[in-house]
């Protein structure tokens, strides 16, 4: 019980509007029903190391459905590291991306990330606010503001997307709304099917 109040505390002053459950909807896939074609897929893309420890939840929940498993995660590995863009603007991707789509799970994975790539405890703290304008620089705002835009809505706006082929090259565009929608995914599915943080992750 006192789990629950405090994960339910925790959801509310860190991401209004969504109640994370205490207890998955769908569990993540149990190691002793991995097929070889799961193995094959956690092994050739460094999910699984050397001891056979478990990927993360979010990716042993999508494992019940292997085929989707088998196309999803090399797209989700481009995306979430061998990105055009530099580390810190897609962790600021992810990051803003989370907090806008209301994930407690997937904010917490990349809150680390984030410091690792540079953004700073206050710059991230400034993420969770509505209207961040004055902690960050002109590119990091249209990042914020695509970010929002794209989970808010269908498409960016007119002036968003011009402001984005002047800062970045196509290629680099089309990787940006692709990461964007990636972690909003992500973060949807998370929610819904009430993926649970792993053991270890302190909440910020």
């Amino acid at each position: 019980m006192q789990k629950l109040l405090s994960l339910l505390l925790f959801s509310l002053l860190v991401m209004p509007g969504v109640v994370q459950s205490a207890e998955p909807m769908i569990a993540p896939l149990n190691e002793e029903l991995w097929t070889l074609e799961h193995k094959a897929i956690f092994y050739a893309l460094n999910y699984v190391d050397e001891d056979d420890k478990a990927p993360i939840n979010i990716i042993s929940t999508i494992a019940h459905d292997s085929a989707l498993l088998r196309v999803f995660l090399p797209m989700a590995t481009k995306l979430g590291s061998t990105t055009k863009i530099d580390a810190r603007e897609l962790e600021l991707l992810a990051l803003r991306t989370a907090w806008r789509a209301k994930s407690v799970y997937e904010w917490e994975h990349h809150y680390s990330s984030g410091l690792k790539a540079g953004l700073s405890q206050s710059e991230m703290a400034l993420l969770r606010t509505e209207k961040p304008d004055a902690g960050f620089g002109i590119r990091d705002l249209l990042l914020i503001q695509t970010a929002d835009e794209l989970v808010a809505g269908t498409q960016l706006g007119a002036d968003t997307m011009t402001r984005l082929m002047k800062e970045y090259t196509e290629a680099e565009v089309i990787e940006i709304i692709f990461i964007v929608n990636q972690y909003n995914g992500l973060s949807k599915f998370a929610n819904s099917v009430g993926v649970q943080l792993e053991p270890g992750y302190v909440r910020q």
